[in-house]
């Protein structure tokens, strides 16, 4: 009945500019037509909505990796997801399990999601299995029913809506029982 045609396309490199640091780059894109799924659910009919929609979604990630010394080093994570639904065509669902056309139907259950974080982490070992690791995570969520088709004024609508910037610092020690026992039994 339904003819989904769905793709996905991956592209990933990676740039080694010495043993110190490194950048790389993937792309995903992953356009569906004709894609059938549920839309919502319809309070005055009491009835589950599906439609007809064409999907697109984009993940975009950017790592970055600068070792400072064998013991020290900072690794950097941008990624922006952003995946979009167009509805073209709405139905009810019947008991029977079958789709059944609804005009009836004419709310916007068009979707444009993003989600774009920056995950950067400082990670110093000042002593054999022992950590010290700084982080800070920033992350925004912007979610309407507004389609927007240009990545760019959508990636900076995205960049205005709230963040959350999150920093943590974690300490690792080892301490050695055995070594420590030793200590006491010699003193």
């Amino acid at each position: 009945m339904f003819k989904s045609q769905h793709y996905l396309l991956t592209f990933q490199q990676q740039f080694r500019f010495n043993n110190k640091f490194s950048i790389t780059h993937s792309l995903s894109a992953e356009p569906q037509w004709d894609n059938v799924g549920y839309a919502t659910f319809d309070d005055t009919e009491k009835k589950i909505i599906f439609g007809l929609r064409d999907r697109n979604t984009i993940e975009n990630i950017v790592t970055f990796k600068y070792n400072f010394n064998d013991k020290m080093g900072l690794n950097t994570r941008v990624r922006h997801y952003w995946s979009k639904v167009d509805y073209k065509e709405f139905f009810t669902l019947l008991s029977n399990g079958r789709l059944e056309g609804n005009s009836t139907f004419n709310q916007n259950e068009d979707q444009n999601v993003n989600y774009f974080n920056i995950d950067m982490t400082y990670t110093w070992q000042f002593a054999p299995g022992s950590f010290l690791n700084i982080v800070w995570k920033n992350a925004v969520t912007d979610v309407t029913d507004h389609i927007e088709n240009k990545y760019i004024k959508n990636f900076d609508t995205t960049m205005d809506a709230d963040q959350n910037n999150n920093f943590s610092l974690k300490v690792i020690y080892f301490l050695d029982y055995l070594s420590l026992r030793k200590k006491k039994k010699n003193g």
